[in-house]
């Protein structure tokens, strides 16, 4: 997760593909568009990277970047996170949220009292959660849906929670 100023991480460079420039890809965005030829990401030695061919993959996609046309010049780039600037994320609905908007906002029951501070979101298979540490030190998960979790805003800095019993104790 990162914050408001730090940029975003919207891929995973892995091993090289082919003969021809191509890397292996884990997306990390819900976006796909986002790598579309002639997408410009920052490049490890601060050069710009510029996708130039975009093929799909059974996991991931592979991606060739200009002047990487070679197996050796796409070895370079192993490793590499692809990020953008929080700025071009994509526009939320009402009601969505992005994880690290959720980190260091203030825990509320609905009768008003303080629980503590969102800490970590927790992705999960079946549901997200939100790690919530107390003033005492003490954490627990509350999954993040909304018979639990029926109030996020943002500009008061607040989630509240319901807390049903044995959820906090």
């Amino acid at each position: 997760m990162s914050s408001s100023t730090e940029r975003i991480l919207v891929g995973l460079i892995g091993k090289p593909f082919g003969l021809e420039g191509h890397v292996t890809v884990r997306v990390e965005t819900d976006d796909p568009e986002r790598f579309a030829p002639g997408a410009i990401f920052p490049g490890p030695d601060g050069e710009d990277l510029v996708v130039d061919d975009v093929r799909t993959a059974d996991k991931g996609i592979h991606l060739r970047f200009e002047g990487h046309h070679t197996r050796g010049a796409a070895e370079t780039l192993r490793g590499h996170e692809l990020t953008i600037d929080p700025a071009d994320r994509r526009h939320l609905g009402e009601g969505e949220f992005w994880p690290d908007q959720l980190i260091g906002l203030d825990v509320v029951i609905t009768d008003g009292r303080s629980v503590g501070k969102v800490v970590a979101f927790v992705e999960g298979h079946a549901q997200d959660r939100l790690e919530i540490a107390t003033a005492a030190g003490d954490r627990f998960e509350v999954p993040f849906v909304y018979d639990l979790v029926p109030f996020v805003d943002l500009e008061s800095e607040t989630v509240t929670i319901n807390a049903i019993p044995g959820l906090i104790d």
